[in-house]
């Protein structure tokens, strides 16, 4: 996902006042909220929960007509249990906690943030033109094509993507315009059913995103 991220449409110049293409990680969104205090995961999150990662197939591209909503990859709306049970016990929580949970196009994933419309437009485009979206075979979704350059630097492997597997849950703090300064509160592992440090780990891929303090994705 990292090598498909980091894909620039060509002649692309970015303004100084753009907040376009932030650094990402691939995240699947939860649920949004906003709260003057904040409880922790293991209020929030469902009191039973199936131990490991929470899967979800790719299903469409979505261009967005705002900042957050620029490009997003839909998931497949056949939902996995797992996933279902994070979001409908994070959401419960909520309410009986007097707070007001939004899920905007649930599941989504957003690989990328531009500010300008017509490079929005662009993006798209040229994420198909380059291969880098394809239909698959079924014609039911999506496959990401992830290519990255041997050591030969003469041959370039691809990666074929399918669907996502969650492995975390994240409380993230979206109070900023700018994604690059959103805070990570508190991680749970799907997979010990335990907490993780605060500070991600570079030997983890981070799977879910599932709640922001007054933010929205």
């Amino acid at each position: 996902l990292a090598n498909i991220m980091a894909f620039r449409p060509g002649g692309y110049r970015k303004r100084p006042s753009s907040r376009s293409y932030p650094p990402l990680d691939p995240h699947i969104t939860l649920v949004t909220f906003e709260a003057k205090t904040i409880q922790p995961l293991s209020v929030l999150l469902p009191s039973h929960m199936s131990q490991g990662p929470a899967p979800a197939k790719f299903q469409a591209l979505r261009r967005g007509d705002n900042y957050l909503g620029a490009m997003s990859v839909t998931i497949n709306l056949n939902k996995s249990p797992e996933l279902d049970t994070l979001h409908d016990g994070i959401e419960k929580s909520l309410k009986r906690l007097g707070l007001t949970p939004r899920s905007r196009r649930f599941p989504h994933m957003s690989l990328f943030y531009v500010d300008e419309d017509d490079e929005r437009v662009r993006l798209e485009q040229q994420l198909w033109r380059e291969g880098l979206v394809r239909r698959s075979a079924n014609g039911k979704g999506i496959v990401l094509v992830s290519r990255s350059r041997t050591s030969s630097e003469e041959l370039i492997e691809k990666t074929e993507l399918k669907s996502f597997a969650g492995e975390q849950v994240w409380l993230v703090d979206c109070n900023s315009r700018k994604v690059e300064e959103w805070s990570v509160m508190e991680k749970f592992s799907l997979v010990s059913l335990r907490p993780c440090s605060t500070m991600p780990d570079e030997k983890q891929q981070l799977e879910e995103f599932p709640s922001a303090s007054k933010g929205t994705d």
